[in-house]
């Protein structure tokens, strides 16, 4: 039997870069657009090559003027939580307990139409 003692060397390289993105990756660059006519102001996602007081293609939704980049800006994206049910925050003896009532009430609600339906 023959066990060679081999030595794996494995190279290590750090990227800057992509250290530094992923730092930022819950944000966003957003542009503000405001109208040179009316002054009417619209928020949408940065575009490569925009810089402000660029006069930019898109057409003002009021007055179909021109509008030039007020501001170029960063936001944190929030992060989309999960919708909570009605019982999340309740210990399972709770919710039992709160749906044996629903339940309850139901019952006693078809047996009330019942009767009510029977004098018709």
């Amino acid at each position: 039997m023959n066990i060679s003692n081999a030595t794996t060397t494995k190279t290590i390289t750090y990227d800057p870069l992509a250290s530094l993105l992923n730092e930022f990756k819950d944000y966003k660059v957003m542009t503000l657009l405001e109208c040179t006519s009316c002054g009417y102001t619209l928020e949408r996602a940065y575009k490569e090559k925009e810089y402000v007081n660029k006069i930019v293609d898109d057409a003002c939704p009021k007055c179909n003027s021109k509008m030039y980049i007020k501001a170029i800006y960063v936001i944190k994206e929030e992060k989309k939580q999960q919708k909570k049910g009605l019982f999340t925050k309740m210990p399972s003896s709770a919710i039992k307990s709160e749906v044996y009532h629903f339940l309850s009430q139901i019952a006693t609600l078809i047996r009330n139409l019942k009767i009510f339906n029977q004098f018709q």
